[in-house]
């Protein structure tokens, strides 16, 4: 009887790929268990915001959020886009260039973790214990938890979506438990910045080492640590402009005004992560010509728009009762997060820019993410002095929607 259901679930997914033009069957069963891992990790990250908004101050919830805006920074010596080129690489069954990548991964992290270093003396000479604490804790962590996360860029491009997406939520869940422990018990941002990053490095070093067993050949594909770097230089930019805002709010208008801000925007992220959109394309992209299915591929674009329209839509509209029921702490965050649902409307331009990605199209991604982040540097210097956190946001949201039209006029022209 089983069977027989899958059998005939098997055939309605082969009949409706002349509709939506795609193989329905890989992208079910690859969506699936993306999903479910995004939904999970979702879930616990949300726990985590709940405790932080329910047991930590917005004192305490601003700190730890520059320390982390700091560290993301700072993970550009960590070599970033290798973790993008690793796939295209595993999915051309060259699983040596793993190990390789780990490597490289570590060795260039240590220029970041000596940043992290100096800044950690420098606050430790300013007596501010928090801080130097915090940032000693980066400098230890940072080349081995963004090295060791390469486990997932393995299963990605293995398009083994549910070991991946196992790994990826048994250690997002359990890091998340410790640090809503840690903040019950403690209003040190520092112990909960060590309890981040030290359990989310081990638990990645687990799985890493349980991925390098399970290799299938020692080949490694040399081009793709070469194009991660080119990614690396290519994001830099864009990478501390993303993560500015918040340095920017620290240092203007303090830990709380910072925190309010973040309470709207990480959540948008977390929803943005729900949507498996890359996660799908790429591997599959890696595998052929984008020019051979450039007409497929806009064809989906523009089918994703009826899921994430209605999606905002509904998004916006329930923000005020979720904030009241969840954090009402936090309900200045509402209207700015209101604003920011925007970017779940704009998640369709995440399958053009793969596509540019997994066309290895160098020149096209050099422009689009430089052009980018510094427009989005000058929106800053020209709305936030005007209207404050209003124009923050509005800048990430201007800018959001000319890297996606940016993307699309490279795309088009590839053939």
């Amino acid at each position: 009887m089983k069977s027989k259901i899958i059998a005939w679930f098997k055939g309605i997914l082969k009949k409706s790929e002349k509709y939506t033009e795609t193989d329905m069957t890989y992208a079910v069963k690859g969506s699936f268990w993306i999903i479910l891992a995004n939904l999970g990790i979702f879930a616990v990250s949300f726990a985590k915001m709940i405790a932080f908004g329910r047991y930590a101050s917005p004192e305490v919830y601003g700190t730890y959020n520059f320390i982390i805006s700091m560290a993301g920074i700072l993970s550009i010596f960590a070599l970033s886009g290798i973790s993008t080129s690793l796939v295209k690489a595993i999915a051309q069954n060259k699983d040596g260039t793993l190990l390789l990548a780990v490597k490289e991964k570590i060795k260039f992290g240590l220029i970041g973790s000596l940043f992290s270093f100096g800044a950690s003396c420098w606050y430790l000479y300013n007596n501010n214990t928090t801080l130097w604490l915090g940032f000693l804790a980066v400098a230890i962590a940072l080349p081995f938890y963004n090295a060791f996360a390469l486990y997932s860029s393995f299963w990605f491009g293995k398009k083994n979506f549910e070991k991946k997406g196992k790994y990826e939520f048994t250690s997002a869940a359990i890091t998340a438990v410790l640090v809503i422990a840690t903040i019950m018990v403690t209003q040190n941002p520092a112990y909960m910045i060590i309890v981040l990053f030290g359990s989310n490095t081990i638990l990645h070093g687990f799985f890493l080492l349980r991925t390098l067993k399970q290799k299938e050949n020692n080949d490694v594909f040399l081009g793709a640590i070469g194009f991660g770097k080119h990614l690396t230089v290519m994001s830099a930019i864009g990478t501390v402009v993303d993560h500015i805002d918040k340095i920017i709010l620290w240092k203007l208008f303090g830990p709380v005004q910072l925190a309010t801000y973040a309470f709207a925007q990480i959540p948008v992220q977390y929803i943005q992560g729900i949507i498996p959109i890359g996660a799908l394309a790429l591997p599959k992209m890696g595998e052929k010509s984008v020019g051979s299915i450039k007409l497929g591929i806009i064809k989906k674009f523009k089918k994703l728009f009826l899921i994430t329209i209605p999606a905002t839509i509904v998004v916006i509209l329930l923000a005020p009762y979720l904030y009241t029921l969840f954090i009402p702490q936090y309900m200045d965050s509402v209207p700015y997060f209101q604003l920011f649902a925007l970017l779940i409307l704009l998640s369709p331009f995440g399958l053009i820019s793969t596509a540019i990605t997994a066309e290895m199209r160098s020149r096209d991604l050099y422009i689009i993410n430089t052009v980018t982040p510094v427009l989005k540097i000058g929106l800053f210097l020209v709305l936030i002095p005007l209207f404050g956190v209003w124009g923050l946001v509005w800048a990430i949201v201007l800018t959001t929607v000319f890297s996606g039209l940016l993307s699309l006029f490279f795309f088009n022209k590839i053939v």
